[in-house]
Protein backbone atom coordinates (compact mmCIF):
# COMPACT_ATOMS: atom_id res chain seq x y z
CA UNK A 1 0.00 0.00 0.00
CA UNK A 2 1.43 3.62 -1.16
CA UNK A 3 1.91 5.81 1.89
CA UNK A 4 0.62 8.86 -0.42
CA UNK A 5 -1.65 9.08 -2.84
CA UNK A 6 -1.23 11.68 -5.94
CA UNK A 7 -4.55 13.48 -4.67
CA UNK A 8 -2.45 13.82 -1.09
CA UNK A 9 0.32 15.07 -2.63
CA UNK A 10 -2.00 17.59 -4.89
CA UNK A 11 -3.26 18.80 -1.58
CA UNK A 12 -0.06 18.99 0.41
CA UNK A 13 1.50 21.14 -2.69
CA UNK A 14 -1.45 23.11 -2.77
CA UNK A 15 -1.80 21.87 -6.34
CA UNK A 16 2.00 23.41 -7.18
CA UNK A 17 3.82 20.41 -7.10
CA UNK A 18 4.89 19.43 -10.69
CA UNK A 19 5.33 15.72 -10.77
CA UNK A 20 2.62 14.39 -13.07
CA UNK A 21 0.12 11.77 -12.35
CA UNK A 22 1.61 9.49 -14.43
CA UNK A 23 4.76 10.14 -12.79
CA UNK A 24 3.52 9.82 -9.47
CA UNK A 25 3.13 6.33 -8.79
CA UNK A 26 6.84 5.43 -9.95
CA UNK A 27 8.51 8.26 -8.09
CA UNK A 28 6.17 7.88 -4.59
CA UNK A 29 7.78 3.74 -4.89
CA UNK A 30 10.80 5.41 -4.55
CA UNK A 31 10.49 7.65 -2.19
CA UNK A 32 8.68 5.09 -0.20
CA UNK A 33 12.12 3.19 -0.28
CA UNK A 34 14.60 6.06 1.00
CA UNK A 35 12.25 6.58 3.88
CA UNK A 36 11.86 3.42 4.49
CA UNK A 37 15.28 2.54 4.71
CA UNK A 38 15.90 6.15 7.19
CA UNK A 39 13.08 5.36 9.53
CA UNK A 40 14.09 2.22 9.83
CA UNK A 41 10.86 0.54 8.20
CA UNK A 42 8.60 2.37 10.94
CA UNK A 43 5.47 2.06 8.58
CA UNK A 44 6.36 -1.21 6.84
CA UNK A 45 5.89 -2.32 10.46
CA UNK A 46 3.65 0.03 11.77
CA UNK A 47 0.00 0.89 10.25
CA UNK A 48 0.48 4.30 8.85
CA UNK A 49 -3.48 4.79 8.46
CA UNK A 50 -4.13 4.01 12.07
CA UNK A 51 -1.08 5.87 13.51
CA UNK A 52 -2.69 7.82 16.38
CA UNK A 53 0.39 10.40 16.39
CA UNK A 54 -1.44 12.62 13.27
CA UNK A 55 1.78 14.93 13.88
CA UNK A 56 4.10 11.93 12.99
CA UNK A 57 1.88 11.01 10.00
CA UNK A 58 1.52 14.35 9.08
CA UNK A 59 5.07 14.94 8.57
CA UNK A 60 5.56 11.82 7.26
CA UNK A 61 3.19 12.55 4.45
CA UNK A 62 5.14 15.79 3.75
CA UNK A 63 8.60 14.04 3.96
CA UNK A 64 7.55 12.24 1.36
CA UNK A 65 5.86 14.90 -0.69
CA UNK A 66 9.01 16.92 -0.90
CA UNK A 67 10.82 13.37 -1.12
CA UNK A 68 8.88 12.79 -4.54
CA UNK A 69 9.49 16.31 -5.46
CA UNK A 70 13.35 15.94 -4.91
CA UNK A 71 13.65 12.64 -6.63
CA UNK A 72 11.95 14.28 -9.90
CA UNK A 73 13.78 17.71 -9.54
CA UNK A 74 16.88 16.08 -9.72
CA UNK A 75 16.21 13.18 -12.20
CA UNK A 76 17.21 10.27 -9.57
CA UNK A 77 15.77 7.68 -8.04
CA UNK A 78 17.77 5.86 -6.25
CA UNK A 79 21.82 6.60 -4.17
CA UNK A 80 23.28 4.67 -7.20
CA UNK A 81 21.99 7.53 -9.47
CA UNK A 82 23.04 9.85 -7.55
CA UNK A 83 26.81 8.46 -7.12
CA UNK A 84 26.44 7.33 -11.09
CA UNK A 85 25.90 11.33 -11.78
CA UNK A 86 28.72 12.56 -9.54
CA UNK A 87 31.20 10.41 -11.20
CA UNK A 88 34.81 12.16 -12.48
CA UNK A 89 34.65 13.25 -16.00
CA UNK A 90 38.70 13.80 -15.38
CA UNK A 91 41.61 12.97 -13.39
CA UNK A 92 45.22 13.81 -13.80
CA UNK A 93 47.29 11.52 -11.87
CA UNK A 94 50.83 13.53 -11.91
CA UNK A 95 50.00 16.82 -11.02
CA UNK A 96 46.50 15.80 -8.99
CA UNK A 97 43.70 17.52 -10.92
CA UNK A 98 39.98 16.21 -10.35
CA UNK A 99 36.96 17.39 -12.35
CA UNK A 100 33.23 16.23 -11.84
CA UNK A 101 30.51 16.43 -13.62
CA UNK A 102 28.36 19.10 -13.99
CA UNK A 103 25.69 17.26 -11.94
CA UNK A 104 27.75 17.20 -8.85
CA UNK A 105 25.31 19.68 -6.57
CA UNK A 106 23.50 16.14 -5.41
CA UNK A 107 25.23 13.99 -2.77
CA UNK A 108 22.34 12.14 -1.24
CA UNK A 109 19.21 10.80 -2.62
CA UNK A 110 17.38 11.91 0.85
CA UNK A 111 17.78 16.27 1.07
CA UNK A 112 18.39 17.17 4.30
CA UNK A 113 14.59 18.98 3.73
CA UNK A 114 13.31 15.94 4.19
CA UNK A 115 15.64 14.78 7.20
CA UNK A 116 14.47 18.49 8.91
CA UNK A 117 10.69 17.77 8.50
CA UNK A 118 11.28 14.08 10.13
CA UNK A 119 13.53 14.65 12.87
CA UNK A 120 11.28 15.82 15.20
CA UNK A 121 9.00 12.98 14.98
CA UNK A 122 11.00 10.11 16.23
CA UNK A 123 11.19 8.61 13.39
CA UNK A 124 14.76 8.88 12.88
CA UNK A 125 15.67 7.73 16.94
CA UNK A 126 18.77 4.94 16.61
CA UNK A 127 18.58 4.28 20.09
CA UNK A 128 17.65 1.48 22.45
CA UNK A 129 14.17 1.51 24.32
Amino acid sequence: MAYLTFAEYQTITNKYGKVTAEAFDQLEYYAELALDRRTFNFYQLNDLASDQATFRVAAFKKAMTLQIEYLNSQSVKTQSDVDQNNSLTSQNIGGISLSLSPNNQVSSVIPSEVIGVLESTGLLFRGVQ
